[in-house]
């Protein structure tokens, strides 16, 4: 039966995910492969939860009544992954008790507070830029933080992966960039760099070894729900209009399709993603896997085209390609 489940975990993640080998930070070359893999995947759940969250909203799925169930349902899963594979390393408890996944949690749960609170006062168009700005925010954090020393080949993938996010998100059009306010536009800025944050401690974290995968991703969601909760249920009492029984009626959700893009976005746009992406931040500089989780922008654009019925200009086929290359400038690096 043991040998069993470390197959399932060597199929899913690659060997060594679970074993403390992988702490050591000396990984071979097949290993950082395997590592911008799973990166480039976990972008890929991330990306396609985007037009899979516009297809909810546009069923009538209440955006606040969305995330609350996206980090319940992927705290409480995370949980259960963590008490049944985990606990022989560190008892739950003492995941609770661990004041940098609460840290973690925090700069993730207020950089999707921020995000949201400034798509009502900004475009979408800037928005996208600003969050992806947390590209420079991370090499410049892993400089002085980790004293990592960036290449001339990942200072180029960055720049061709800011211009490709430029061209993506505005198509060329600069008059886009005049449109929202400036309070949109700093709580955009600011929730890129908490995500810059995020990225760079849950790196020292990870390097430190002192907590596994699953008590990362447990710990964090957790504090993540807790986080953002408050503000999405203020969001749902002021959209629904008639006081505080408009939050429990707007929490009754019924039909396939609402629960079909929650479930996805709770289990594979978080669970699965966040524990192929911290898994493979162990291999990788937090940098290029930052500029690798912009494939995310990439792969939304492409499906909201396909089955949204999006534009798709060629300044913006242009923008990917960029990205696409930055991400091949920074594979080198291994």
């Amino acid at each position: 039966m043991g040998e069993e489940k470390n197959i399932v975990w060597e199929v899913c993640c690659g060997r060594g995910f679970l074993s403390s080998a992988v702490f050591s930070g000396r990984m071979s070359v097949p290993g950082k492969r395997r590592a911008l893999a799973q990166t480039t995947v976990a972008s890929l759940f991330w990306g396609l939860s985007f037009p899979v969250i516009k297809w909810g909203l546009n069923m009538g799925l209440s955006p606040g009544v969305l995330v609350v169930y996206r980090f319940l349902i992927a705290a409480m899963l995370a949980w259960t992954i963590l008490v049944l594979f985990e606990t022989g390393r560190e008892g739950w408890r003492d995941v609770l008790l661990k004041k940098h996944l609460w840290v973690l949690g925090f700069f993730n749960g207020a950089a999707f507070v921020l995000q949201y609170i400034g798509m009502v006062h900004t475009t979408a168009i800037k928005a996208s830029l600003l969050i992806n700005l947390n590209v420079v925010f991370v090499a410049i954090m892993e400089a002085v933080v980790l004293g990592t020393v960036m290449t001339r080949r990942v200072g180029a993938g960055v720049v061709f992966a800011l211009l490709g996010v430029f061209l993506l998100s505005t198509e060329g059009d600069l008059s886009a960039l005049r449109s929202g306010s400036v309070v949109g536009d700093i709580m955009e800025l600011l929730a890129g760099f908490s995500w810059a944050f995020y990225i760079v401690y849950n790196k020292k974290t990870v390097e430190t070894g002192d907590s596994g995968d699953f008590s990362i991703i447990a710990g964090t969601l957790i504090a993540t729900f807790f986080v953002s909760l408050p503000y999405e249920l203020f969001y749902i009492f002021i959209s629904g209009g008639s006081g505080y029984g408009s939050v429990f009626s707007a929490l009754y959700v019924t039909g396939f399709g609402a629960w079909a893009v929650i479930l996805y976005t709770s289990v594979f746009g978080t669970v699965l993603a966040y524990l192929l992406w911290t898994n493979a931040l162990r291999k990788i500089h937090a940098v290029v896997s930052s500029i690798f989780l912009l494939f995310e922008v990439v792969s939304a654009s492409i499906v909201a085209y396909a089955f949204l019925g999006e534009t798709l200009a060629p300044v913006g086929l242009l923008g990917a390609v960029l990205i696409g290359l930055a991400m091949f400038f920074v594979s080198t690096e291994i």
